[in-house]
């Protein structure tokens, strides 16, 4: 009964507490720590209730410290629970759109404002985005809504690509790069350590590749200045 009353009280300040006295888990077990933390605070009280659980376990599997065993056991509880807490959220998100469906039919604006931002939006509270939508069409007015919609696009940006992957894509082949350093990325959530230092060597080449072309444009651009010069 004394770990069952704590469960309630564990938070995002728990997660922190629990990364901060133990810096070598975050190193060892990889960004989805992070991930996991995010997720307790955006996925709606469900989520939350079942991650807080998870960081239960895990400073359960801690008093028995930082082992090699232990470490792992912590990477698949993490795993575990993300791809679960992924799934409630995919199931909330549908759930969601289906009583959501007869105000967006109602207005295409917010159809439209939900369906182009439909991948940052799961990363929300679906009863949430519900009523935000609901109210916008009962108002007449969206300004909530693209506001609610704005915080979710913007922390998917810092998250993410920042919309770099849309100038890639226009690229010939340019549409199997980010794939690839998505897989990276999430190797590196997953697995730390190794992983890890896959993706930064990954993200130094590709700095040190567009910086020698940016030199080589930079140094054509002059040619082609000083050729229409003479």
């Amino acid at each position: 009964m004394k770990h069952l009353g704590r469960i309630g009280d564990l938070s995002s300040d728990a997660a922190q507490q629990i990364m901060d006295n133990h810096p070598e888990l975050k190193e060892k077990v990889g960004g989805n720590l992070d991930k996991l933390k995010d997720m307790g605070q955006n996925y709606g009280p469900q989520a939350k209730q079942e991650i807080d659980k998870t960081w239960q376990q895990i400073e359960d599997v801690i008093k028995t410290g930082i082992s090699a065993d232990n470490i792992e056991k912590i990477k698949k509880i993490v795993q575990e629970k993300v791809d679960k807490v992924k799934q409630m959220g995919d199931e909330a998100w549908r759930k969601g759109i289906e009583q959501a469906k007869p105000y967006l039919d109602k207005n295409p604006k917010v159809k439209e404002l939900v369906e182009q931002n439909a991948d940052a939006l799961k990363s929300g509270n679906a009863q949430e985005l519900y009523q935000k939508v609901k109210e916008a069409v009962e108002k007449g007015d969206s300004g909530d809504l693209e506001q609610y919609v704005t915080k979710f696009t913007e922390k998917a940006k810092e998250s993410g690509f920042g919309g770099l992957d849309q100038y890639i894509k226009k690229i010939p082949g340019g549409d199997q790069i980010i794939p690839k350093f998505q897989q990276i990325q999430e190797a590196a959530q997953k697995h730390g350590g190794e992983a890890e230092r896959i993706m930064k060597d990954a993200v130094n080449e590709i700095s040190v590749i567009l910086k020698k072309k940016s030199d080589e444009a930079s140094e054509l651009a002059k040619k082609a200045s000083n050729d229409t010069k003479k």
